[in-house]
Parts: structure tokens; sequence; C-alpha cells
């Protein structure tokens, strides 16, 4: 993983969505608008019942231990993920918590991080 790099020494650019002069992360985001997003997530997360429980994440590693049930791309192909490299899957909600999705485990699946990325939000019928 990259060094950080203080708050005070990264670039000051302007964000043409809250039209203030902030620091941007790693990412290219303003930090005021990321401070905002983050605290959004967390509320939906909260609101949600929290993660996924352990036993739920354990049943679907089992029930697709070979690859992704989306791509079908094996597991131990899948490219590595700068911010996980340990893991290819992630947990994802069919529904996701924007859209009033809970943490059940009807609401549960496994995908790779690429499928995941690419599904964001959306249901995955939509993608």
């Amino acid at each position: 993983m990259a060094n950080k790099v203080p708050i005070e020494d990264r670039p000051k650019k302007n964000c043409t969505k809250c039209d203030a002069i902030t620091p941007w992360n790693s990412h290219n985001r303003c930090m005021t608008c990321q401070k905002q997003r983050s605290k959004g997530y967390s509320a939906r997360l909260k609101a949600s019942g929290g993660g996924f429980s352990s036993e739920t994440k354990e049943r679907l590693k089992a029930a697709h231990p070979n690859c992704c049930p989306l791509c079908l791309t094996p597991w131990q192909n899948v490219p590595q993920h700068s911010q996980h490299p340990n893991t290819p899957w992630h947990f994802d909600h069919i529904v996701s918590p924007q859209m009033g999705g809970t943490n059940a485990p009807s609401n549960a699946q496994i995908l790779c991080w690429s499928c995941n990325l690419k599904k964001l939000n959306k249901l995955a019928s939509a993608t």
C-alpha cells in the first residue's frame, strides 16, 4: 500500500459537487464530500442491521468454492485488488442498503470484486 500523504500536503481542488476548495483523497474525491459519503454509508449499514454474519459468509463461500457465480472466473484467476489483496471475493447485498436492502442471509451473495464493483448498488439483473 502506498504511503499516506498528510491532508495538509494533498493537492487542493475545486469540488463541483460541494463547490469548496478542499484537499482530495487518493481516489480523487473531495475530502468534504467523502466524509459525508462515509457518514451516510455508516448510517445505512447500521440501519440495515450491521454486516453479514460469519455464518452467512461461510455459507456463501461453501456454496461457491471454485468461482464467482456471476462471471464464472475461478477464484485463483481473479486479479488482485489493491485494497484487499488476500481475498478475490466481496460479500454483496443483492438489494443494496441504499435501496432498502438488509443484511438478511437471503439478501447476501458472493461475487468477485470486479463483478461487485461493476454492479455498484444496482440489482444484479440490471447489470
